[in-house]
């Protein structure tokens, strides 16, 4: 299972575990572009649906939308389905700080590449644990998603079976397929840097299909979770973080340890 991987990295290829089907993307990119913002900040997205048969809807998962209600992007509760060949503007004020993401709600579709990152920041007066890192970088995101290697309608609602639903784990839309002979894909993996001696914010999201909890564990590292959803916590420590599909979680991790490359594991549990 070779591959070139200097074309792996060119710009519009899907790489996802290095299985070749066919799935769905927001601007050719898996997962979809990054939404970052600052608090109040106005959103505007324009979604023009070119998917031949498909109707779809982008919900905002973890905001509110107090007084927006109409851009929660629930087909048939709050908008119509955005239908083949027709465009939707979602507008709304980014209120609600914190790390979120955005995904369809129509079918199965986010199981099929549609959703992506959606942060919301305060102002640095307005953070209560700002001391408890020294840097919040936008690129310290970590979206993990289940992947299969057929579109999910051929597996959903019907079976629901652990082993049915993933076929590989996806960090950032990037992982790799073990296949019957124990040969692993060559496809890139995400790699995160850090600066030793100091300490970074870094944001988690479960955008699985699977209901399954994930477990994350570093290599060597405890972490401070210092955040959950929409709300700051009582900075705790641990070496294990389990989270369902939807949470979303801020650790702090210190660079302290010796300069090496150190893993990062998701699993299913």
């Amino acid at each position: 299972m070779k591959g070139n991987l200097t074309s792996c990295l060119s710009k519009r290829c899907v790489t996802a575990d290095g299985f070749s089907r066919g799935f769905l993307s927001i601007n050719f990119q898996l997962p979809g572009p990054e939404i970052q913002v600052c608090k109040n900040d106005i959103i505007v997205v324009d979604i023009f649906n070119e998917a031949d048969g498909i109707s779809t809807s982008i919900h905002w998962h973890g905001m509110k939308q107090i007084g927006t209600q109409f851009n929660d992007g629930v087909p048939y509760l709050t908008q119509c389905p955005i239908h083949f060949n027709s465009q939707f503007r979602y507008i709304f004020r980014a209120n609600d700080v914190g790390t979120h993401f955005y995904h369809s709600h129509a079918g199965n579709q986010k199981a099929d590449g549609l959703h992506g990152v959606l942060i919301v920041r305060e102002p640095i007066e307005d953070n209560k644990i700002a001391s408890f890192y020294d840097f919040d970088l936008p690129q310290h995101l970590i979206l993990a998603t289940d992947w299969m290697h057929e579109f999910s309608d051929n597996y959903l609602p019907v079976i629901s079976k652990r082993s049915a639903l993933t076929e590989a784990m996806l960090i950032n839309g990037r992982g790799r397929f073990m296949n019957e002979n124990l040969e692993y894909s060559n496809t890139p993996i995400p790699v995160f840097y850090v600066q030793s001696g100091k300490k970074f914010r870094f944001r988690l999201i479960n955008s699985a299909t699977n209901v399954c909890p994930y477990q994350l564990q570093i290599e060597s590292h405890n972490f401070t979770v210092i955040a959950t959803e929409l709300s700051y916590v009582e900075p705790f420590v641990a070496n294990t973080l389990n989270y369902l599909s939807g949470e979303r979680y801020d650790i702090v991790i210190d660079a302290i340890l010796p300069i090496r490359d150190y893993w990062i594991r998701i699993r299913e549990t």
